[in-house]
C-alpha cells in the first residue's frame, strides 16, 4: 500500500515538473496579473492632504477677503486673493490626481483582461491538465511540488487541501497576534494612566 502510494506521489511530482517547464515559460506575465490584481483590489487610493488645505484656504480667502478689503485696503485684498488662488490650486491638483488614477486604474483592469485571455490561452494549449487554471502560476506550482515533496499528499486533491488549510492557519494565527499585540497595547496603555492617576492623586495630597 506504501509503495503505492509512492508511486502515485511520484507520478504526481513528474507531472508538476512538466506543468512547471511549461508554465513557468509565462512567469512574467503570472507576475505582472498577480501584481496588478493586488492593486485593482486596493481601489483609488489617493491622499486627501491637498483637497483638504484647498478647501480650507479657499474658504478661509474667501472669509478674509471682505475683512481684507473694508480694513487694510489693497495689501490685505492681495493676500486674500493670493489664499484664496493656492486653495484653488490645491483642488485642481487633487481633482487632476484623482483623474489620472482612474485612468490608470482603467487600464489596469483592461491589461487584466488581456493578461487573463493570453494565460487562458497557453493553459488551453497544454492539454490535460490535472489542476485549474488559477494554480498554474509558478510559485503556486512550487509550493505544490514540495507537498509533495515533504509526503504530506499524494494527489492533486490532497496537496490543495492542505495548501488551504496551511493559509486559513497561517491567517488565523496573524489575527491572534494582532488581537494579542492590540490587547497588550490596550493594557499597556491603561497601565500608563493609571500611573499618572495614583501620581496625580500623591502629588495634590502631598500638596
Amino acid at each position: 500500500m506504501y509503495g503505492e502510494n509512492n508511486n502515485v506521489r511520484e507520478q504526481s511530482m513528474e507531472e508538476l515538473r512538466n506543468m512547471y517547464n511549461y508554465f513557468s515559460v509565462k512567469a512574467a506575465q503570472y507576475d505582472e496579473l498577480d501584481r496588478l490584481e493586488q492593486h485593482v483590489n486596493q481601489g483609488i487610493r489617493i491622499k486627501n492632504a491637498s483637497k483638504i488645505w484647498g478647501l480650507i484656504l479657499t474658504i478661509f480667502g474667501g472669509c478674509a477677503f471682505p475683512i481684507g478689503l473694508a480694513s487694510v485696503g489693497s495689501t490685505g485684498t492681495i493676500v486674500s486673493l493670493a489664499i484664496i488662488g493656492l486653495g484653488i490650486l490645491l483642488l485642481i491638483c487633487h481633482s487632476s490626481n484623482k483623474k489620472n488614477a482612474i485612468k490608470t486604474l482603467e487600464a489596469e483592469r483592461q491589461r487584466i483582461a488581456q493578461l487573463g485571455e493570453e494565460l487562458l490561452i497557453h493553459y488551453n494549449n497544454y492539454g490535460y491538465c490535472p489542476l485549474g487554471v488559477e494554480y498554474t502560476y509558478p510559485r503556486i506550482l512550487e509550493s505544490i511540488y514540495e507537498v509533495f515533496r515533504q509526503g504530506r499528499a499524494d494527489t492533486f486533491k490532497e496537496a490543495i487541501n492542505l495548501m488551504a488549510n496551511d493559509a486559513h492557519q497561517a491567517e488565523m494565527e496573524r489575527l491572534q497576534r494582532s488581537t494579542a499585540q492590540a490587547a497588550w497595547q490596550t493594557s499597556a496603555s491603561s497601565a500608563v494612566t493609571a500611573g499618572f492617576t495614583v501620581a496625580n492623586y500623591i502629588q495634590n495630597h502631598n500638596s
